[in-house]
Parts: C-alpha cells; structure tokens; sequence
C-alpha cells in the first residue's frame, strides 16, 4: 500500500515539475509569462505578484533578482518545500494528511503576513 502511495505522489511531484520547467522554458523563449489578474485588475500588486520572476531568477542563482522580485516568497519557500515532503511522508505512511492545530495556525499566520506584505509593497 505505502509503495503505490509513494508512487502516486511520485508521479504528482514529477508532473508539477514537468509543467514547472516547461513554463520556464516558455518564458525563456518568448519572453511572455501569465500576467496577474490582479494587478491588471487594479493596478496593485499582489502577495504573489513577481513569484514566476523569482523563479526565473533563481534558475539563473541571481539570488539578489529572485528577492528584489518577491521576497516574500522566496523566504517562505524552503519551509514550504520541507512542509511538503513532511506531508507526502506522512501521506505515504498513512494515507492521508491532516493539519496539526499548529500548522493551522502558522498557515494563517502567514496569510496574514502575505495580507501585510501586500499591503506594504504597494506604498
């Protein structure tokens, strides 16, 4: 049983990989990306708004890029990895994922902080 979860996940994980280098590969050549719909709406950044330019720079490890481009994100990104290999162990194992009172707290923590960080960026 563990070993089909693990293979599930596994081909999950490979997929959003997948379409993840495609993008970039996309954007390298054509220079376009998916504009936000946020930000076209109303003229005002979003948390997310520069995350696809991180990524692009990190590929490049232009490090100074990918912050000034979302720092936000970029901070939250390796405890967001290291959340998600918790979880896909933890679903492997049992074969489900349930949220810790704790985790479901810093998860709204830190939409609150994004609130912030969105609030803050665009003054």
């Amino acid at each position: 049983m563990e070993k089909s979860r693990l293979k599930k996940l596994l081909v999950i994980t490979s997929c959003v990989l997948a379409v993840g280098v495609a993008y970039y590969v996309f954007i390298i050549k054509t220079g376009l990306s998916v504009p936000c719909f946020i930000y076209e709406l109303t003229g005002f950044y979003c948390a997310g708004c520069g995350i696809t330019r991180m990524f692009v720079s990190l590929f490049r490890l232009d490090f100074i890029s990918a912050a000034k481009s979302n720092i936000f994100a970029l901070v939250l990104l390796l405890p967001t990895i290291l959340f998600f290999i918790k979880k896909g162990r933890e679903y492997i194992k049992n074969g489900k994922v349930k949220l810790s009172k704790t985790e479901k707290i810093i998860i709204l923590l830190i939409l609150v902080l994004a609130l912030i960080f969105m609030v803050i960026r665009n003054f």
